[in-house]
């Protein structure tokens, strides 16, 4: 597997230029059948490309062509590689979400950004919804569980709560347990 990650450096500008065959003679050489074996570390060579592909958050037309051909030379499933791009997109667009809702505020321009991310990074319209609900549901969370820490809830906490939920898009629905918390909290 070293040699075929060195072939794959070597040209790293243009990884089409491996064939398939340059990867069945190394495997010849080398005695091994790739197609069987080091399953794990073909997808680890798959999983460092698409890593250094998404360093600029986005994947190209061009660079979902030479992934293609990376699957197909490291002989590797089209689910795994489905799952390997699903995964490592995920984190991307998880990671810009976090520093966008950070602030409890959702601006045009962040909203604008993450629009354009999701759609550079390919993530589907129920995925991305997923991982923002999840994201400024932290916030808001974390702003409620450091409001009521002292057991105690300032007229100004309520409704920087109130804020948060409406700046992030969310609909604050407490449950009558959570109500009758929070009213007892309130000064």
């Amino acid at each position: 597997m070293i040699a075929v990650n060195n072939l794959l450096a070597k040209n790293e500008g243009d990884i089409t230029k491996v064939s398939l065959n340059d990867i069945i003679t190394l495997s010849d050489k080398y005695k091994t059948d790739l197609r069987r074996k080091f399953k794990e570390a073909r997808l680890g060579l798959f999983t460092d490309y698409l890593r250094h592909c998404l360093a600029d958050s986005k994947l190209t037309d061009s660079e979902m062509n030479e992934l293609t051909h990376l699957r197909d030379i490291l002989m590797l499933s089209r689910a795994d590689v489905d799952e390997i791009i699903g995964d490592e997109t995920v984190k991307v667009y998880a990671r810009h979400v976090r520093r966008a809702v950070s602030d409890g505020v959702l601006h045009d321009f962040e909203k604008d950004n993450l629009e354009k991310l999701k759609a550079h990074l390919r993530i589907p319209t129920d995925v991305a919804k997923e991982i923002y609900s999840k994201s400024a549901g932290e916030i808001l969370q974390g702003f409620i569980d450091g409001a009521v820490s002292n057991e105690r809830i300032s007229p100004d906490e309520e409704r920087q709560m109130n804020e948060i939920a409406k700046n992030l898009g969310i609909d604050l629905k407490i449950g009558d347990k959570s109500k009758a918390v929070l009213d007892r909290y309130k000064l």
